[in-house]
């Protein structure tokens, strides 16, 4: 394949690895990364989203393992996920306060909308969602407030933040994504997302973890990065770091990766601060910017 432009500085790239499709194994998938503003991405990704994110995807029978929807949207109050939203609704408080009560709140790319459920039990109003397939037609089903793309149209200005948590890494043209959530942001409304950060993979992206799933993961950012790519789409990065709320967010990413799937008494027991903080120096999960919308 020919080099292509980077799709968030237009600077060339160059090929960086490959990786066999674990669960579209008849297609090999090609890594490229820009040297000028570290994006890597998956250069000739599967575009079948209709096959990607099918109802195996979001029962956990299809391309990523760690994904199982259902599962979460049935045991909310014991799986793992709830160490997430508490951590989550912990840092959008931090950022927002002292307005947090009056919030407008959009979580885009809810998946099941779970947060958005346990954002509304904490506040009581003031968190919607936004998603698409079949796992949002379900939770729409349960009484979960989840948007539809038309939807968003008369969205424009709403809202006091956005949350997109891992969704970044599944979008194939970054740019057009965030320019989309600015429209969705009152003026000074912030931001906050989650995804890997490639910094410690830099020239090895195609044996990160995170990069196992081609089929669905494709983009893929170091902080300087997204921070370049805020700018472009009307956003100011600011780098808050280990704001309150990550230490249960990065306790959820550790089970996760081992494969836990209900919480207990016992795993809250361990020393969660200390642990998150030696998983973040190890791999930089709080180092991504907010964007504040200008």
């Amino acid at each position: 394949m020919d080099n292509k432009n980077c799709p968030i500085c237009s600077g060339p790239t160059r090929q960086s690895g490959s990786r066999v499709g674990a669960y579209k194994p008849d297609q090999t998938f090609l890594y490229f990364s820009c040297e000028s503003c570290r994006f890597s991405f998956v250069a000739n990704p599967w575009v079948e989203f209709d096959k990607i994110y099918s109802k195996e995807y979001y029962e956990g029978r299809g391309a990523d393992p760690l994904v199982d929807y259902l599962f979460e949207l049935e045991n909310a109050d014991s799986c793992i996920r709830r160490y997430e939203w508490e951590g989550l609704f912990q840092i959008v408080s931090h950022l927002t306060r002292p307005n947090t009560e009056k919030l407008r709140w959009l979580d885009y790319g809810c998946g099941n909308g779970s947060l958005v459920r346990f954002a509304r039990k904490q506040l009581g109003h003031g968190c919607i969602g936004f998603d698409e397939g079949y796992i949002a037609d379900l939770s729409r089903g349960l009484g979960i407030p989840i948007l539809k793309r038309d939807d968003l149209r008369q969205m424009k200005n709403s809202f006091d933040i956005v949350t997109a948590i891992e969704v970044i890494e599944h979008v194939i043209d970054p740019l057009p994504f965030l320019r989309q959530i600015r429209s969705l942001l009152k003026l000074n409304g912030i931001l906050f997302l989650t995804t890997g950060n490639a910094r410690p993979w830099r020239n090895k992206i195609s044996d990160w973890s995170y990069a196992s799933v081609p089929e669905v993961h494709v983009s893929f950012f170091e902080p300087g990065t997204l921070a370049v790519a805020l700018e472009k789409t009307g956003f100011k990065p600011e780098y808050r770091g280990y704001l309150p709320g990550f230490s249960a967010v990065i306790k959820f990413k550790v089970l996760k990766t081992i494969r836990r799937r209900y919480g207990s008494a016992i795993l809250d027991l361990l020393p969660w601060d200390m642990i998150a903080r030696v998983v973040d120096m190890r791999y930089g999960v709080t180092q991504h910017p907010i964007g504040i919308a200008v």
